[in-house]
């Protein structure tokens, strides 16, 4: 897990859901450990969350260098708790000028089912299952 992490962490990142029969892609940012689980943060003003509410399904590309990349799927649920919004805020506090525990937006995100695969340019070097 802790590789998976290192991963979303340094790279850019670009998380796929699917909007009614269409696939959505975006960038995406924070990633955390609590708890013993992954989690993402966003909005619930944002297209995304109302995605994952309808289907919790997700995967995301990461380009972790030139060749290597990461490809994780998961499911994701909303696990709106102050503690894991705090712990979001204490982790990068540039989210806090624009979110804080009692602002009815932040929307942590927790990632189960968790499966990552490493690659290195067409071949698959690791897989992760979690």
């Amino acid at each position: 897990m802790e590789q998976i992490l290192t991963n979303l962490r340094t790279s850019i990142n670009f998380v796929a859901t699917i909007n009614g029969a269409q696939p959505a892609v975006r960038p995406f940012g924070p990633a955390i450990i609590f708890e013993g689980h992954i989690y993402l943060f966003t909005s619930k003003d944002k297209p995304i969350f109302k995605q994952i509410q309808q289907n919790p399904r997700i995967q995301i590309a990461s380009m972790i260098s030139d060749t290597d990349w990461q490809r994780l799927s998961a499911t994701a649920t909303p696990a709106v708790r102050p503690e894991i919004i705090q712990a979001f805020l204490d982790d990068d506090p540039e989210l806090a000028e624009y979110y804080s525990i009692n602002d009815h937006r932040s929307a942590p995100l927790k990632l189960t089912n968790l499966q990552a695969t490493i690659h290195q340019d067409d071949k698959i070097l690791k897989t992760i299952q979690v």
